[in-house]
C-alpha cells in the first residue's frame, strides 16, 4: 500500500500536543499521518496540582501510548533537539540527551 499522507511530527505529548494529534484525525485522517515526540512516558494532567500539598486535588497520571493510540497518533520517546526545515529533517536528543537525526 503506498501511504500518500503527509507526516505531522509535533514536538511534546501534553494537553496542545494530544488536542492536535486529535484535531488532525477528526479533519484529516486521510491526508496526515502525526507523530508525537515526548521524552516522558506518562500524561501528568496538572491542574490540580497547587491544591495537592492541602489534600484538596490530586494530580492524576495516565500512561502516554495508550492516550497517543487513542488519539489515533504514534509516540516516539526522545526530546526535539533541532528542526531543519529546508530539509525537513528533525534532530531528537534521547532521553540521556545525546542527540539523534531523523
Amino acid at each position: 500500500m503506498n501511504d500518500r499522507r503527509r507526516h505531522v511530527v509535533v514536538a511534546g505529548a501534553g494537553v496542545a500536543g494530544l488536542e492536535t494529534a486529535l484535531a488532525l484525525q477528526a479533519l484529516a485522517p486521510q491526508q496526515v499521518s502525526v507523530e508525537l515526540i515526548a521524552p516522558e512516558d506518562e500524561f501528568v494532567y496538572r491542574p490540580l496540582a497547587v491544591a495537592e500539598p492541602f489534600h484538596v486535588g490530586e494530580v492524576r497520571r495516565f500512561p502516554l501510548a495508550r492516550l497517543v493510540e487513542a488519539a489515533g497518533a504514534e509516540l516516539r520517546e526522545g526530546a526535539l533537539h533541532a528542526v531543519d526545515p529546508d530539509e525537513k529533517r528533525i534532530t531528537l536528543a534521547d532521553v540521556q540527551g545525546s542527540a539523534r537525526g531523523q
